[in-house]
């Protein structure tokens, strides 16, 4: 039986840029980083895995609707928007 999901892998080109974002804007816990290779972060309990990939991270097509989707308080809400707008 699944009991949960343990983590999210995202294949990304730029591995430091994406660190930044994750830990840096939106606020998630750096647990190890290792160079030019994968960094894994926590927020809440669910992990996210940035793995560098030369063909990762490039735009979505208009027609896919793979996403992420993260909780935030609606206190919190456009605070966190205007720090993801600026970055």
């Amino acid at each position: 039986m699944i009991n949960g999901i343990n983590h999210v892998t995202i294949a990304v080109s730029d591995l430091d840029q994406c660190f930044v974002f994750y830990h840096e804007i939106l606020g998630f816990k750096a647990l190890a980083k290792r160079r030019k290779k994968s960094a894994y972060l926590l927020s809440g309990s669910d992990w996210i895995v940035l793995v560098q990939d030369k063909n990762g991270g490039g735009h979505a097509s208009v027609s896919s609707y793979s996403h992420l989707a993260f909780t935030v308080s609606e206190v919190d809400f456009l605070k966190v928007s205007e720090k993801i707008k600026k970055s």
